[in-house]
């Protein structure tokens, strides 16, 4: 089966930038983009998706992520199905507990009773169920969207993993690319899947990857480093690099994290290198059963560019 590539926008363009690069990827072959929804660039991510809805044919569209805490379940639900109107079959509902927005809105993580209620609710509404809201029991959207989008749970930790495999339609995940961290999450969707008495192997799996192309190795791994170090000492990766024994560095700043140390977590956790090692590692992920990854690509102008041509001519659609 092919592999399926899916990539970030960046943010903090002007909008109609982020559009003509969604139109861009679509044209390249990509199978998915994704809008990070934050606030502090001050573009919503839905509005950016719906432009790009009327712009492209073929592309699946989503917000990478959004979460229940920032937005009330039922304006998801809502924009969700506002999203598969106008890009039916290609919309998708991204989400998990909230990070980088709840802090920037004061808030903390949803809990995970609250995370699989939300879910639950979400996914009820776009399937044209009432729902109960407070002391309102009658909560519904007339005439949802035939099919409804799937809601894609987004996970790192094991936490959030298990409630992926218990609640997700689909689980979108930052839990490392090797093949040993991959297992790992595997272990923590399983556990979750098996709360609902599901087979895990029918959960559609999406494995999130800073990607970074250049001659130079050394320096494709420094422009994923700062992202990856930041990640790791959020604990995104903890249950995995303690499965395969990696420590997680205890330096306060990426910048003081040993080569060797550096070199170890990338392999581990992106894909950073030349351009043909790079090819070589997706190559490796479509021969181990991986059918869909996200991509973060680093860099910006025509290093970024450099990384979109060569998913696009020697990655996507490589059976």
């Amino acid at each position: 089966m092919a592999l399926a590539v899916h990539i970030a926008v960046g943010q903090g363009q002007p909008i109609p930038a982020q559009v003509d690069f969604i139109k861009r990827a679509e044209s390249l072959g990509f199978a998915g983009a994704g809008v990070a929804d934050h606030v502090e660039h001050g573009q919503d991510a839905f509005v950016i998706l719906g432009l790009a809805a009327t712009q492209t044919s073929t592309i699946a569209l989503y917000p990478a992520v959004t979460n229940p805490k920032s937005r009330h379940p039922f304006h998801l639900a809502v924009m969700a199905n506002t999203l598969a109107e106008l890009a039916p079959g290609r919309a998708k509902l991204a989400m998990g507990t909230g990070d980088s927005v709840i802090l920037n809105i004061g808030s903390t993580p949803a809990k995970a009773d609250e995370f699989k209620d939300a879910v639950r609710s979400i996914r009820g509404l776009l399937r044209g169920a009432k729902v109960q809201f407070g002391t309102n029991p009658n909560g519904h959207i007339q005439g949802p969207v035939d099919p409804p989008p799937p809601v894609v749970v987004a996970a790192s930790g094991p936490r959030a993993l298990r409630m992926a495999g218990e609640v997700g339609d689909e689980a979108m995940l930052l839990a490392g690319v090797s093949s040993a961290l991959r297992a790992q999450a595997g272990v923590r969707l399983a556990e979750g899947a098996a709360v609902s008495g599901r087979d895990v192997a029918s959960i559609p799996l999406m494995y999130n990857a800073a990607v970074a192309v250049d001659d130079d190795a050394e320096a494709a791994r420094a422009r994923v480093w700062p992202a990856v170090f930041s990640w790791t000492k959020m604990g995104f990766f903890n249950d995995g690099l303690q499965s395969v024994g990696v420590p997680v560095p205890q330096e306060e700043r990426a910048e003081d994290v040993a080569p060797a140390v550096v070199k170890q977590l990338t392999d581990h956790l992106a894909i950073a290198g030349t351009p043909a090692y790079v090819i070589k590692r997706f190559e490796q992920l479509s021969d181990e059963g991986v059918e869909r990854v996200y991509c973060f690509a680093f860099g910006r102008g025509e290093t970024r560019e450099r990384t979109l041509s060569l998913l696009s001519q020697n990655v996507i659609g490589r059976a």
